[in-house]
């Protein structure tokens, strides 16, 4: 924008710079004594070399050397919590083992060396020996770490589950028995985590162990009875929390025939109808419908030969109660609950059974069974016929004439049967 006018002043311009010039014809330019000051309006970015860290001192790059490692040479062991934690049965291994308060059971679990005529206590003190050897630092490391990291001391109390073991199971009479232990499932899982990263491989777990130790306390003591791994006759089941043992006693299972000689006699026990086995007036008290059958007269006996709890009875097939069952008889297998004797003379027991019946029952082939044969007996169809009797009587002359007359139907009767 230009704008003209009179004056000495001639021109007043904006350039395409937006700086506004004076010109006059009057004052001549004198660039030497004015400094001109738009050298110094140009600030665009970039164009200074001021830096703002030139007062900090110069940082000098040094190369980090690496540690040069040596595959062939044998590190210290374990001689800082930084180096690598090796598994047994190696020296290291070893070493770690016992440096965590691991006791000599666990070691001698764990560790790898256990010759056939050693026991796990003695191959553990052994490898504590040897690694107290070479780190005598190491030699109170059980005192000063109490608690077993791997059994939690479960170990030291074996001898004392054995003695239980043994008390408990005197009164029953028994040749086999097999020993089990309830172990709680994080204390499981977590010795299984230490065992596979710190044992050595194929090393017993904790509840294999403990049973395998008790069982060699125990083995010594037992007079006619074998530890087997089935068909116990006595489960003698620890409780690892509470240091208890509960036993679980097998049944004793009894095979013969049975002839029901009696009416009106059932072959199990009947709940009484109205108190379905409460016991009421009724049953006088007794739970039953019918006050004798088969199972009692049968079992009842047995429960004092066997000083058994409960007898529970398993029959190929059943009759009715209003006939009666002869021939050879019926196959049956009565189960002894929680027996404390096992040998008994079945033939004297036969005997007092079919005494005691009064002709109601008999029974024959009385021989020790198993489990599986009361599968075989209930499963088997069972056969059996009836055979009816009947007597014919005379007619008198009067009860003939009445069967014999005719029959005087009327109209009215015909259509009303029709």
């Amino acid at each position: 924008m230009n704008r003209r006018g009179a004056g000495p002043t001639a021109v007043f311009g904006v350039g395409p710079e937006n700086a506004v010039i004076l010109m006059s014809n009057d004052t001549p330019d004198k660039p030497d004594e004015d400094e001109d000051w738009m050298k110094y309006a140009n600030a665009g970015f970039g164009e200074t070399d001021y830096s703002l860290w030139d007062d900090q001192p110069a940082e000098q790059d040094e190369a980090e050397e690496e540690p040069d490692f040596d595959l062939n040479s044998t590190p210290n062991q374990l001689g800082t919590h930084m180096e690598e934690i090796p598994r047994a049965p190696s020296p290291a291994g070893h070493k770690h083992l016992v440096r965590i308060g691991t006791c000599d059971h666990c070691l001698g679990r764990l560790g790898g060396k256990k010759r056939y005529e050693q026991t796990i206590a003695e191959s553990g003190a052994e490898i504590r020996a040897s690694v107290v050897q070479r780190d005598s630092h190491l030699e109170n490391a059980r005192t000063e770490i109490p608690l077993c990291p791997f059994c939690e001391n479960l170990y030291e109390e074996a001898d004392l589950l054995a003695d239980i073991i043994h008390d408990a199971i005197q009164p029953y009479e028994a040749t086999r028995l097999q020993l089990g232990a309830r172990i709680p499932k994080d204390q499981i899982a977590a010795e299984e985590e230490l065992r596979k990263r710190l044992g050595a491989g194929g090393s017993d777990a904790l509840k294999s162990g403990l049973v395998t130790e008790i069982a060699r306390n125990l083995n010594d003591r037992l007079d006619g009875k074998k530890l087997v791994n089935d068909k116990p006759q006595i489960l003698a089941l620890i409780d690892v929390l509470t240091l208890t043992v509960e036993l679980d006693i097998r049944a004793h299972y009894l095979y013969g025939r049975y002839q029901k000689l009696e009416r009106g006699i059932p072959q199990t026990r009947w709940p009484c109808r109205a108190c379905k086995g409460r016991g009421c007036e009724k049953c006088e008290g007794t739970g039953l419908q019918y006050k004798k059958s088969v199972q009692d007269l049968i079992g009842n006996p047995l429960l004092g030969l066997f000083e058994a709890k409960e007898h529970a009875f398993h029959g190929m097939g059943r009759e009715d109660i209003d006939v009666r069952c002869l021939g050879q008889g019926r196959p049956f297998v009565i189960e002894m609950k929680e027996p404390k004797i096992r040998t008994v003379d079945l033939d004297a027991a036969m005997k007092s059974i079919n005494e005691l019946a009064e002709g109601s029952i008999k029974i024959t082939g009385l021989r020790s069974s198993n489990r599986s044969e009361v599968v075989r007996v209930k499963d088997t169809p069972a056969e059996k016929s009836y055979t009816i009797r009947f007597r014919v009587m005379p007619l008198s002359e009067a009860e003939h004439a009445v069967l014999t007359a005719p029959v005087d139907l009327t109209h009215v009767d015909v259509q009303d049967r029709g």
